[in-house]
């Protein structure tokens, strides 16, 4: 979608053309691997900026591993520590 076919748009008709890709893309941020980068990411990200509270918006039973196993909660929580620590 061109910004010239967004401007005759009205906002939600604008997201609907992306909420397909959202999908798509949804269950990688889930995957360990995938999660752990964002994480080290974010956690970086807020450090270079002197941001040291802040507040994840996470559903904790998401994150699955290599086999398609979700990770239980200490899991997920080791794994937010790990990469903390990393920071």
């Amino acid at each position: 979608m061109s910004r010239k076919d967004c401007g005759s748009k009205e906002s939600h008709e604008v997201w609907k053309h992306f909420q397909h890709k959202f999908t798509l893309l949804n269950e990688l941020g889930k995957f360990h691997r995938f999660f752990r980068k964002l994480l080290n990411r974010i956690f970086t990200k807020c450090a270079e900026q002197n941001l040291y509270v802040i507040e994840l918006r996470h559903i904790s039973g998401m994150v699955y591993d290599d086999n398609k196993r979700r990770l239980d909660i200490e899991e997920e929580l080791q794994l937010i520590k790990e990469e903390l620590e990393i920071v």
